[in-house]
């Protein structure tokens, strides 16, 4: 899941939440150089967190809004 969270610099910028598939989480440097090869300068986040209790909503689906409130505050 991918939001804007406050950034004192720029107003805003951009938090990627990543639930790691195995015991070992991904390396950030990893998945920066994916997301670079895919999108724009601007769309990249300059942010990343790991969760591993992800939230979700009553019917399985990611819950976003939940995400970002816990991320933004």
């Amino acid at each position: 899941s991918v939001f804007g969270v406050p950034d004192g610099l720029r107003g805003e910028t951009l938090l990627a939440v990543v639930q790691p598939k195995g015991p070992e989480p991904p390396a950030v440097e990893q998945l920066a150089a994916h997301c670079r090869r895919l999108l724009p300068r601007h769309k990249l986040p300059r942010g990343w967190r790991f969760c591993e209790n992800w939230l979700r909503t009553s019917s399985g689906k990611t819950d976003h809004a939940r995400l970002a409130a816990l991320y933004r505050s």
